[in-house]
């Protein structure tokens, strides 16, 4: 908030002569600022920001940034995505987003398997001890999994494979 916006926010619990001292601002400065047209950005920003919340009622809500953009350009309107963005922001309009949460499994808390080597991953000599991981890929015909085996002594793959299942 600026010190102007704050004067003129609290005059009527305090003199403005007291706000400006306290905010170190001249009287005259207040005086100036608060009698000072509004700047052509900020006119430019209340006609905007009037077809955004438009646009944004008319989509039922669902129109993020990006869309809403679109439908400015589509009815004139020449600005940019931050600046949608942020007025949007400061308007406290939000799309809706419909992504799927990103889970595996119903419990994390509680661990697949047992941990049989204590999350000790040193060996003493080779073949001692192993540990295995299994990783799944998006591919065009499927899943695709892969599954390594690594001796924890020469950290070498010991074998693999590549399977649907």
């Amino acid at each position: 908030m600026s010190r102007f916006r704050f004067v003129e926010a609290h005059r009527t619990t305090a003199t403005v002569k007291r706000l400006c001292e306290l905010v170190k601002v001249s009287r005259t400065g207040f005086y100036a600022w608060s009698k000072r047209p509004p700047s052509p950005r900020s006119v430019a920003n209340e006609a905007v920001l009037a077809e955004i919340v438009d646009i944004h009622t008319r989509s039922r809500g669902t129109y993020g940034a990006p869309r809403v953009e679109g439908q400015l350009r589509r009815r004139g309107f020449c600005v940019n995505h931050k600046r949608v963005a942020a007025l949007m922001a400061a308007n406290g309009l939000v799309g809706v987003t419909n992504r799927r949460k990103w889970r595996r499994g119903d419990d994390h808390t509680v661990p697949l398997a047992p941990d049989l080597i204590g999350r000790d991953f040193t060996a003493q000599g080779p073949d001692q001890r192993w540990v295995a991981d299994i990783t799944e890929f998006n591919c065009a015909d499927g899943r695709l999994y892969l599954a390594g085996i690594m001796d924890l002594y020469s950290r070498r793959i010991v074998g693999w494979s590549i399977g649907p299942r």
